[in-house]
């Protein structure tokens, strides 16, 4: 198949476009996201190197690509807030972040291919060309300012019978009628005002028929090759409207005048706008009309009923009316015109505000995203400039966003500091970059900011009034051409500016204050208050700007001088004619560079002569000053011929604004270190501390007043007068922060039957106590619960304790105290003698012993004075050994008659605190079928067992003593029992061999009623009662998918209250002990692109005076991992501050994240209450009694953002959890593979893991298959676990892709190929089979678990437990219930090693779960941040391929060129 003919890099480009939903949509931790950051930025610092268009357009598709990313991960990750207060500021925030992305985006469109339309003349002969009407509208400028440009519009090169010149006097002035009559241009007025200046323009063309209408503000100085080199577009384009050209202003606006003393030149703030933007706006057809410096055709305006009326912007709105008739517009560059810039502030605001208004009222009246006759295009490229006037309110929040945190404690971006700061860097650097790039020297980098900041608090009534009522609002006049006598500082119009700084100090100062002397009050977070500092001192740096530009400097010149070097004649007073050349030029007078060698005394200019064509023009001059070999002359009165000579001669050259050459950008350091040097100026100012400034002042002061006696002083004095200026910069952007589960195995040391009964020895570690116990304070206490089942009676007890105490304690009022459920065993006194360590033996009487559940309390009560003291008092403790303190029990078995309504007792009972140990009795061969069935009693008794510990070892053709269960098939026989099978059932009955043990015989005639009976046991379906049950027809339940009963759901939130018991979740005494609350999960859990789960937690404490509330604290861990520390702070801080009443009880609320990486199958979170004292001074510290913490039953694990999903091989999950298998709880879903004869260590290994199983889903496995053989048939849909000696790993198929092989007489590690290799580049696995050969090998009976892909289908698995001796197997699958052991096995291969495990990843790896295509390559690419950078650099460039493509064909059809600009 044959592509369409497009370029190879549009292609290129086109297939790079679905790696973009990559770069932006995946996340990164802290420290990806920061090397992400990095080689992105150095990689924009490389490719800013990159010159052309093409270049510019990679920069800006680059910060596009990372601002998108960065608004992304805004939306997706730290949207969560805890309150309302932070969500109406932290809304509020990213709703302006999210529009400064569209103003990018929309900027982008705009301003990435400037079209350079060049000028064309007007072709034919003069006498065809188009008539123009040259319209000057006024309404109450000076005559002054508007006879200039009349006299210039009369001067246009144009044949004088095809153009008039009309002035359009809304004033009504008689001065302005006798003033055209006398210039001999037309006048034309009307006997109202209604519509401004629309109205006014409208009135005129019914009164005048030129073709095209050319407009120019009355400020506005036509060029004489004005006509000349614009109207020929219109006749090459018939269908175009409107051709509009730059605005240039050739007097200084406010910032360049009030800050050029300490800046320097630098450009006008409308250069940007008629440089890339409205030349961007050009190649898509939607240059508009800015009101003058343009020519309309008449035809189109008859089109569209003339100016558009209805808004105060009658110009855009007339354009957005022109195109929608299907009429072009363009734009072209060349200075044609100058005009006045505003003089002050005040009105530079007030033109803005009318902009503002009009621009909003076009987006609310005549929206350009809806309506007919526009290309989409169009549409954003006008719905850009209309959201830009929307900017006031993003920008006061960018402003003020700090404060949220500094003043009011809310963190309005739910994320660490360091990570919004690692988003935020790429995205703020790129774009800085792109702005740059775009801008060029248009405008310095930053300094947007500043000119937004000067006009935001002007601006928000204005456009927030205009929204709700688009129609108000009328025409108002920018005064221009105005003079200042004086310099002074306008307070007024920075009054919101300077209230918002008081803030932001006042801020400041605040969280300084708080961190400092009020962290336990506020929780103050350093890296937080980091950056809301720095982003509040970047916020003054930008006000102080705005600022600075207040001081409105003196401006005494009546005409405005340019600089020119124009040649003139100069005749001096001494008759002397010399050449010369201008320096500067003005309406008013001149500068002249006179020859060096000209001598001193005759330097007296009489008057000039300046060469118009063939004309001459001679003005009369007075000299004002002589200064460095220049003479400074004043032009004297002209008649009004002259003066319009002088216009032409001055502002009416053809290249009078045409710069030489563009300025060279200045770079972002430089940029915003001037800005800084603006601030630091005006505080200088604020101080006072400009006393050389001040003297400067002065001293032109007086020689003003001088000048108003001798002409020559006050001349000198202007000139003085003009150097004084002052300014600054800055710009806000959005910136905005295991040990693995320890269940320790009950271990137990059971002594030999005695004539008394059963001897049991149980140490304070089996019964949970992992550490050992240390007491402290006066009253140091603790608590440690364990169970006694019910069919054992306690005939004799003794506690052994191994102790140390203080040597500081005093003998006879310092004491151990021994409690057994609430009664007082013993009370041992603590001398000094023995304080080095003790071994205490005390005797217990066995009746305070109860079925069931029993608590044991061990309490010191010390002292070291017997004056007051202090109840915490370092020398006040004592510890008790965990290990070597145990409780001796000799119990009497009780004698129940059998009865299966008591089962699982007596094979389990819940009050036992060691492992449970039963018998598997087998008549014969342990078959696959009667394996079946055990296996739903191993999961069965593992599920009640759990934490203690379980062992099932299998007895074959002989029944043991005690307990035990047998499986009967019919035709087994076994001594003592005599039981024949008629169907599926279960009889209980005494042990022949033991009369105090009890035997539970499930029996079938074949295997399925064999597995049917052992299934309705385990799964407890039936009432039962009597000796002896038939289970026909019982119904098996099965489950789902990840239904696992101790798998807490995904698909809502759980509540602690309904995994464990309420009082479980509470806490009694100082301290009251951690709180505790276990939950299992599917270990394959996949959060990403989230951190993890959500824990909704809500906690109760005491609040009262004795409670130190700046140390006390609530610290939350999972697994170990310790997680987060919440404040006791009890109430609000005003009532922190000025005090509390009496005690109470305080709620409080947080949410924590638990994280990803720190769930496994097993899992606990742990609530450790650190109460601190707040007196604890000698004789004044008292201990409070009955303290009581808790955790609210209603806090809630949320795991609802889960998929599932993981990447295997897994080892570590198989471990923990038992997955694969698991996920199917009853293992309908698994194969086990042993041999045919499986040998006895095989069994009771395959019995403990399904034991595992059963304790990890809490459901018995009566679906799994047990089989020596494998086929297509029985291994598709399942996952495999295999059992047995080293040699099943000959199964050549089942192992041919596993990391380990049989070779016939040992295992080998599997040699990767080729295409193995590769792919373990990027990722594809972790170690080499060279590391995991010698550990193989070395192995003295290799043991060990290894995992792969299942060869029978893709998306299962295969586990393997091999050992060359099987009577490894069962110390391989306890290992797995030692946590130490536990934690080592991971990766697809983990081989015994001495006492450990050494695991290796070194196969294939893939994904098992439900996880989409992206989110696995996603999840992948997240850990290889490096590669993602480079995708992200590498997608810009090839981006850009396409992009220029499109850009130049569209600038080829818009200029009709062949080839574009390169």
């Amino acid at each position: 198949m044959k592509l369409p003919k497009l370029s190879r890099n549009a292609w290129i480009g086109l297939a790079a476009i679905p790696i973009v939903p990559v770069v932006v949509g995946v996340p990164l931790d802290v420290r990806e996201q920061w090397l992400f950051a990095g080689v992105v930025i150095l990689g924009a610092l490389v490719m800013k190197r990159w010159k052309g268009r093409k270049g510019a357009i990679a920069i800006g598709l680059l910060a596009l690509i990372v601002s998108t990313r960065y608004i992304f991960w805004r939306t997706t990750q730290t949207l969560y807030f805890e309150a309302l207060p932070e969500a109406l500021l932290g809304g509020g925030l990213y709703l302006a972040e999210l529009y400064a992305w569209v103003i990018l985006l929309l900027g982008f469109l705009q301003t990435a291919w400037p079209l350079d339309r060049p000028v064309i003349e007007a072709k034919g002969e003069p006498e065809h060309w188009p008539t123009v009407d040259i319209y000057i509208p006024t309404y109450n400028e000076s005559l002054d300012i508007v006879r200039n440009t009349v006299f210039a519009a009369m001067d246009v090169d144009y044949p004088a019978d095809r153009f008039q010149v009309f002035i359009l006097d809304d004033g009504r002035r008689p001065e302005f009628r006798a003033f055209a009559r006398e210039a001999g241009c037309g006048y034309i007025t009307r006997d109202n005002n209604l519509h401004a200046k629309a109205g006014n323009l409208n009135a005129a063309m019914k009164k005048t028929d030129g073709e095209l209408i050319a407009i120019f503000d009355c400020d506005h100085v036509p060029t004489r090759a004005f006509l000349q080199l614009t109207v020929g577009w219109f006749q090459k384009d018939p269908r175009l409207a409107l051709l509009q050209t730059p605005h240039h202003m050739y007097s200084l606006d406010p910032v360049q005048r009030n800050l050029g003393a300490t800046v320097g030149e630098m450009p006008g703030e409308g250069d940007l706008f008629y440089g890339p933007v409205q030349g961007g706006n050009d190649l898509w057809n939607a240059a508009f009309f800015c009101g003058s410096c343009a020519i309309i055709r008449r035809e189109a305006l008859m089109e569209t009923n003339g100016f558009a009326g209805e808004t105060v912007t009658e110009d855009a709105h007339t354009a957005l009316k022109l195109q929608r008739t299907g009429w072009n517009t363009a734009y072209i560059s060349a200075r044609l015109s100058a005009g006045l810039a505003t003089e002050r502030l005040v009105l530079h605001v007030g033109q803005r505000i009318r902009w503002a208004r009009g621009m909003t009222q076009i987006l609310r009246i005549d929206c350009p995203l809806f309506g007919p006759g526009l290309s989409w295009q169009q549409r954003l490229c006008y719905l850009n400039a209309m959201l830009h006037f929307q900017y006031p309110l993003p920008r006061i929040v960018f402003l003020t966003s700090p404060l949220a945190y500094l003043l009011f404690g809310q963190n309005i971006i739910q994320a660490s500091a360091s990570l919004i700061f690692a988003y935020a860097a790429p995205h703020l650097f790129c774009s800085t970059l792109n702005s740059e790039r775009v801008q060029g020297s248009d405008r310095r980098p930053f300094w947007g900011e500043v000119y937004e900041t000067i006009l935001a608090f002007h601006l928000v009534k204005p456009t927030a009034m205009t929204w709700f009522q688009p129609r108000k609002g009328k025409f108002n006049v920018t005064d221009k051409g105005d003079l200042l006598d004086r310099t002074f500082f306008d307070w007024a119009i920075v009054r919101p500016h300077l209230i918002c700084i008081g803030i932001l100090v006042a801020g400041m100062a605040a969280g300084i204050v708080k961190r400092v002397f009020f962290p336990h009050i506020f929780n103050i977070q350093t890296d937080t208050l980091v950056l809301n500092m720095a982003w509040a001192g970047f916020s003054l740096v930008i006000l102080l700007a705005a600022v600075s530009v207040a001081r409105e400097t003196r401006q005494t010149r009546q005409d405005i001088r340019v600089d020119a070097e124009l040649p003139v004649t100069v005749y001096l007073a001494s008759g002397h004619v010399i050449p010369a050349r201008t320096i500067d030029i003005s309406m008013g007078g001149a500068a002249i560079a006179l020859p060096a060698e000209l001598p001193a005394h005759d330097r007296t200019v009489s008057h000039i002569t300046m060469q118009m064509g063939d004309d001459t023009l001679a003005v009369p001059v007075e000299t004002a000053r002589i200064a460095n070999g220049n003479a400074h002359v004043r032009f004297r009165k002209l008649d009004m011929l002259a003066a319009r000579h002088l216009v032409r001669a001055v502002l009416g050259r053809a290249d009078a604004w045409q710069p030489d050459s563009r300025p060279k950008p200045v770079s972002g350091l430089r940029s915003i270190s001037e800005i800084i040097e603006v601030d630091l100026v005006t505080i200088k100012r604020m101080l006072r501390l400009n006393h050389a400034e001040r003297r400067a002042m002065r001293a032109q002061e007086k020689a003003a007043e001088q000048a108003a006696k001798a002409p020559l002083a006050k001349a000198a004095a202007l000139v003085g007068l003009a150097l004084l200026g002052a300014g600054m910069l800055g710009t806000p952007r959005p910136a905005m922060a295991q040990a693995p589960l320890m269940q320790a195995a009950a271990q137990d040391t059971l002594a030999a039957p005695s004539l008394g009964g059963q001897s049991k020895r149980i140490t304070l570690k089996d019964l949970r106590i992992n550490n050992p116990i240390r007491l402290q304070g006066t009253r140091g206490e603790i608590g440690v619960p364990f169970g006694m089942r019910q069919d054992r009676v306690v005939t004799s007890a003794k506690l052994v304790l191994t102790a140390a105490w203080s040597p500081a304690l005093l003998d006879d009022l310092s004491q151990l105290v021994v409690i057994l459920n609430g009664e007082v065993v013993r009370t041992v006194p603590l001398s000094r003698a023995n304080s080095g360590g003790e071994v205490l033996e005390i005797p217990i009487n066995p009746a305070l012993f109860l079925p069931g559940d029993n608590r044991l309390n061990l309490r010191l009560i010390g002292h070291y004075t017997r004056d007051c003291e202090d109840p915490f008092h370092s020398s006040l403790w004592a510890n008790v050994s965990n290990t070597r303190s145990w409780l001796d029990l000799t119990m009497q078995p009780v004698t129940y008659a059998p009865d299966l309504a008591r089962l699982p007792a007596p094979f389990f009972d819940a009050g036992q605190d060691f492992p449970v140990n039963v018998p598997f009795v087998f008549a014969g061969r342990a078959q696959h079928g009667k394996l079946e069935a055990a296996a739903s009693i191993a999961s069965w008794l593992g599920s009640l067992a759990s934490y203690r510990g379980f062992s099932f070892p299998p007895v074959f053709g002989t029944i043991p003593m005690g307990d035990a269960i047998v499986f009967l098939q019919q035709g087994d026989t076994l001594p003592g029992i005599d039981i024949v099978a008629t169907g599926p059932s279960a009889m209980v009955m005494r042990n022949p061999r033991d009369p105090s043990g009890t035997l539970l015989v499930i029996m079938g005639r074949t295997d399925q009623e064999l597995r049917v009976a052992a299934a309705a046991i385990a799964t407890g379906h039936g009432v039962f009662a009597g000796t002896r049950m038939n289970f026909d027809g019982v119904r098996i339940p099965t489950y789902q998918r990840y239904g696992a009963p101790r798998w807490i759901s995904t698909n809502n939130p759980v509540a602690l209250g309904s995994i464990m018991q309420p009082y479980e979740l509470q806490g009694m005494g100082i301290p009251p002990g951690p709180l505790t609350a276990r939950f299992r999960v599917a270990p394959d859990l996949f959060f990403w692109p989230r951190d993890g789960g959500k824990l909704n937690l809500g906690y109760r404490y005491p609040v009262a005076s004795w409670l130190d509330k700046r140390a006390s604290r609530l610290d939350v861990s999972l697994n170990g991992q310790y997680l987060k520390t919440l404040p006791l702070a009890g109430s609000s801080w005003w009532e922190a501050i000025l005090g509390e009443g009496s005690a109470k009880s305080a709620d409080s609320n947080s949410n924590l994240v638990l994280p990803r990486y720190n769930l496994f199958g097993q899992n606990e979170l742990t609530f450790d209450y650190n109460l601190i004292l707040a007196n604890k001074k000698k004789c004044t510290g008292t201990l409070p009694e009955n303290v009581r913490v808790a955790i609210d039953p209603k806090s809630t694990i949320d795991l609802s953002s889960a998929y599932h999903g993981l990447e295997m091989p897994d080892l570590a999950a198989f471990a923990g959890a038992g997955y694969p298998f698991t996920i199917q709880p009853d293992l309908a879903e698994t194969v086990v593979v042993m041999s045919a004869s499986p040998s006895a260590a095989t069994v009771e290994a395959f019995l403990a893991m399904m034991g595992r199983f059963g304790d990890s889903t809490g459901a018995a496995t009566t679906g799994v298959t047990v089989t020596s053989t494998l086929s297509p048939e029985v291994a598709e849909g399942r996952d495999i676990l295999v059992i047995g000696s080293s040699g099943l790993a000959g199964m050549s198929y089942l192992f041919a892709d596993a990391p380990v092989q049989y070779d016939g007489q040992k295992l080998q590690v599997t040699e990767r190929t080729p295409l193995q290799n590769v792919m373990a580049l990027f990722g594809g696995s972790v170690d080499s089979p060279a590391d995991a050969q010698p550990v193989v090998y070395s192995a003295q009976g290799f043991s060990g678990i290894t995992s792969f892909r299942s060869p029978y289908d893709g998306k299962r698995s295969v586990v393997a437990l091999l050992a060359d001796d099987t009577n490894a197997l069962p110390m391989l699958v306890d290992g797995m219930a030692d946590t130490k052991i536990n934690a080592t096995i991971q990766g697809d291969l983990s081989v015994t090693t001495g006492e450990t495990m050494t695991s290796f990843a070194i196969g294939e790896r893939y994904w098992v779960g439900d996880l989409p295509f992206w989110m696995k390559w996603g999840s992948w690419l997240s850990r290889h941040p490096v590669l993602m950078a480079l995708l992200t650099l590498g997608l810009a460039a090839l981006l850009a391929g396409p992009a220029y493509l499109y850009f130049r064909r569209q600038a080829q059809r818009r200029l009709d060129a062949k080839d574009g600009e390169a």
